[in-house]
């Protein structure tokens, strides 16, 4: 800290240019707030539409589950049907 009574130093303290730059800091904070609450509200919005998007690949996913499903099922009774009925033919002709 400066020793004010041994007289002037190479820098003496300006009041004035401390008040400009609290100023200055004040205008580039409300600044960074506006650009950040900007880039929030589009960042948000661009959240919800992914979320949206992954909403409907979860659907679209999970019907294809469905079908898939029903579809090996059915495989697996044709399957079953195609055995028995070489089983009886086989035992036909025996």
């Amino acid at each position: 800290m400066p020793n004010w009574d041994e007289g002037p130093s190479e820098h003496p303290p300006s009041l004035v240019s401390n008040e400009e730059e609290f100023s200055e800091e004040e205008e580039d904070s409300e600044i960074d707030e506006e650009i950040d609450e900007e880039d929030l509200r589009a960042l948000n919005e661009q959240l919800d539409q992914l979320n949206t998007a992954l909403d409907k690949l979860e659907r679209f996913n999970d019907s294809i589950h469905g079908q898939l499903k029903d579809l090996l099922q059915e495989n697996r009774e044709t399957l079953r049907l195609l055995q028995e009925e070489a089983a009886s033919k086989t035992m036909e002709l025996n």
